[in-house]
């Protein structure tokens, strides 16, 4: 046991001398050189540089990632010439600038009516620098609003095609509103008015400096007065700068009939140095018919389809307006006044009960009314006037006394079907 701890003791005392033997060793032979040891020891201090150096660098280095130069095109793309008149021409100069950095191309590649001219000045642009685009646009005989439109091409990589537009409204320097005048069914011996206004759009307005008719003896049968419009007459209608009130007047010589004319204003405007205004009317006779199923266009009395066994009764009025107004005020309460007489000439079929009242004035509208009564009998026969032409119609025929209308016509469209169980 002793022998074992003296043994330990020995071994841990070897191990310490050896330790300290190979400590010392190092330290008095190190692996390393003493100036080693002192750059290990000393902060490394930068040698001093210019700072320009630095900006330099970073600048060339920007330089690598600049891109590339091209053309930017700043350009107004639209032109409203606003109110033109017919026959003026518009101009107006687009100006293409150059904000870029190389240089800008322009061609004009197409418009978009024969009416319409670009001219282009210089087709190469200059940075900073700018071109123009002169367009026309002239206005013929179109009135009313246009958009028109002019293609160009450049070499800006974000406007390799632009549209170039102008626009507005193109009026005359005067219309008729409205554009013709037309006279309802005048009565044979009396007269009629119609009217029209003339909005003028030039500034100042044209002026009405005389009227003819294309026909020339038309003057024995109309007459004319013109009034110019005030502003708050006018000022209704857009755009108009002043304008004239024209009443024609057909007078009472007008024969019987349809009638057209065409009204000829002459006026001071170099573009439009006449307005023409269709007239158009008809003439009738004194005597007019009115009243249930009566068509005055198709000059026709309607009486339907009729059931066989029962009694159809119908009435008509015929007026008569020959009385002048100056004789209406002679004329006493109850009394009817010299008129056109009426008498029955023919009736078909000729089992068509037809008779005429007396004629009665009535003073309010200075008319003598006849009334016509039209029985269809109860003994009626099946039959058809229901057809559309004249020959498959019954008719009337009354006579009159006056020298202008001998007779009056009355076609009559009915059928009578037999009882419908």
């Amino acid at each position: 046991m002793k022998k074992s701890l003296l043994f330990i003791l020995v071994s841990v005392c070897a191990a310490i001398a050896a330790g300290w033997g190979i400590a010392r060793y190092q330290i008095t032979h190190p692996p390393y050189s003493e100036q080693a040891l002192i750059d290990c020891i000393t902060p490394t201090v930068p040698k001093f540089t210019n700072p320009l150096d630095n900006i330099n660098a970073v600048v060339d280095g920007a330089k690598k990632f600049e891109p590339p130069a091209h053309p930017v095109l700043i350009v107004e793309r639209l032109y409203n010439f606003g109110v033109l008149q017919n026959g003026e021409v518009g101009k107006h100069q687009f100006v293409l600038k150059n904000t870029g950095t190389a240089d800008l191309t322009v061609s004009v590649e197409e418009t978009s009516c024969k009416c319409t001219a670009a001219d282009l000045g210089k087709g190469t642009v200059k940075p900073g620098d700018s071109t123009v685009i002169d367009v026309t646009w002239k206005t013929a005989d179109y009135i009313g609003d246009y958009v028109q439109k002019v293609l160009i091409q450049t070499n800006d990589p974000d406007m390799m095609m632009v549209e170039l537009e102008v626009r507005g409204k193109i009026v005359a320097d005067a219309r008729p509103m409205p554009s013709e005048l037309t006279f309802n069914n005048i009565t044979r011996g009396y007269t009629a008015q119609a009217q029209t206004q003339i909005a003028c759009y030039k500034n100042p307005p044209l002026e009405i400096t005389g009227y003819d008719y294309l026909n020339p003896d038309a003057k024995n049968n109309f007459d004319l007065q013109m009034a110019p419009l005030t502003k708050e007459e006018y000022s209704s209608e857009p755009d108009a700068t002043g304008g004239y009130q024209i009443t024609v007047t057909a007078k009472d010589n007008l024969p019987l009939g349809p009638f057209s004319e065409t009204l000829v204003l002459k006026t001071n405007s170099q573009f439009q140095p006449e307005i023409t205004i269709p007239v158009y009317g008809t003439v009738v006779g004194n005597l007019s018919l009115a009243g249930p199923g009566w068509s005055e266009e198709s000059k026709t009395w309607i009486l339907g389809i009729l059931e066989n066994g029962k009694v159809g009764k119908k009435i008509l009025w015929v007026l008569d307006r020959s009385i002048k107004a100056e004789d209406r005020e002679k004329i006493k309460p109850g009394e009817i006044p010299p008129h056109i007489d009426l008498e029955i000439e023919s009736v078909n079929p000729d089992w068509l009960q037809v008779e005429l009242d007396k004629p009665v004035y009535l003073p309010e509208s200075g008319v003598v009314r006849t009334i016509i009564h039209l029985t269809v009998p109860a003994d009626a026969p099946i039959c058809d006037y229901w057809g559309h032409v004249q020959e498959k119609m019954g008719t009337i025929i009354l006579k009159t006394s006056s020298e202008d209308e001998k007779s009056i016509l009355i076609n009559i469209r009915f059928a009578v079907t037999t009882k419908q169980e």
